[in-house]
């Protein structure tokens, strides 16, 4: 999915969820004052992507579809790649003052470097098992197909004996 506009990601928001926050029902979250702060530093982030000067450091083109997306969803595979995905990360956490993260993003790109070798071998499912090897290795490129929506996900997985 190519990157969204601050606007497409205000406007995806909209989509019927409900929160219970305070003890209020919250029906339109971009409606809500004390949440409005935050959805509008994340659909900054967004528009950063689409600033010639933030665009290089903030997105790449998919090697999927060449559409640009998230350079969030890179799976870096040299030192290069991961100084890019690097100074993305630096860059969004100087926009956000280091509070805001995408987990779904980061942990995949995490756990797959902390068990890559050095001579680009990704010994990942035999070290974890070949469901939690397949499910982390296809993490980020469902989410860089999705933009990030991981509430469609059909597949759950449950880490635990059994």
């Amino acid at each position: 999915m190519p990157i969204k506009t601050g606007r497409q990601y205000i406007e995806s928001l909209k989509d019927g969820r409900t929160l219970h926050i305070d003890g209020k029902v919250v029906t339109d979250v971009t409606a809500y004052p004390p949440l409005q702060g935050i959805i509008g530093t994340i659909a900054g982030l967004y528009d950063d992507q689409h600033d010639p000067k933030y665009r290089d450091i903030l997105t790449y083109r998919s090697p999927t579809t060449g559409d640009p997306v998230s350079k969030t969803y890179l799976e870096a595979k040299t030192h290069d790649e991961l100084k890019q995905l690097a100074g993305c990360f630096h860059l969004r956490a100087l926009r956000t003052f280091g509070l805001m993260g995408r987990h779904h993003c980061q942990i995949p790109h995490l756990v797959h470097e902390i068990f890559r070798h050095e001579d680009g071998e990704d010994p990942i499912h035999a070290v974890v098992g070949e469901t939690l090897g397949r499910f982390v290795a296809d993490d980020v490129g469902h989410a860089r197909r999705h933009g990030g929506d991981l509430r469609r996900r059909s597949q759950v997985f449950t880490l635990g004996h059994g």
